[in-house]
């Protein structure tokens, strides 16, 4: 079902995609973004890691 607005003169149109709340939050996402990144890099990436390391056949003297 498409959603719709009446107009000043009774015209029914329908509503525009980006409104204010929509832009709104899309910045308020956009703004958040740094920071989710910034978990995902310093947090889950060394769990992630390790867990792997811990999985393999690894040297500690040799490397990866």
């Amino acid at each position: 079902m498409n959603k719709t607005e009446v107009g000043a003169r009774g015209v029914v149109r329908p509503r525009k995609f980006w409104n204010t709340a929509r832009k709104d939050a899309a910045i308020g996402w956009l703004f958040l973004a740094p920071e989710f990144l910034g978990m995902l890099v310093l947090g889950v990436f060394p769990i992630v890691f390790s867990l792997y390391l811990s999985l393999c056949d690894w040297n500690l003297v040799g490397g990866l």
